[in-house]
């Protein structure tokens, strides 16, 4: 994990993200002092092998693991919604809540 950079914005929120070695988003945290607001990890393994597909999302302050799932196209197929014991997969529309990837070019 290589921290990509870290934004400054007014009011002392700090966003810091982490690219994974293929360039990725890895982790994602915004925080203000001591209260963090969004602490975000993605993985993109599917059976042990890395992907170029987001596989889940987890929000690391509620805990709720999002699950993609893709057709033999690579569309994705929706985005299913579990807790961390288990894994529900719900089939249809499209992924929501992606961050967009960031280009380690793009984060200063």
């Amino acid at each position: 994990m290589v921290p990509a950079g870290i934004d400054n914005v007014p009011g002392g929120t700090t966003q810091a993200i982490t690219i994974d070695d293929n360039g990725r988003p890895q982790r994602i945290k915004t925080t203000s002092g001591t209260q963090t607001f969004v602490d975000l990890t993605y993985d993109y393994a599917s059976a042990g092998q890395d992907t170029t597909k987001i596989r889940t999302r987890t929000d690391n302050l509620t805990k709720l693991k999002t699950s993609y799932t893709y057709d033999s196209d690579r569309s994705s197929t929706g985005p299913g919604d579990a807790d961390l014991a288990g894994t529900v997969t719900h089939h249809g529309g499209r992924p929501s809540g992606l961050v967009p990837c960031v280009q380690p070019s793009e984060a200063g």
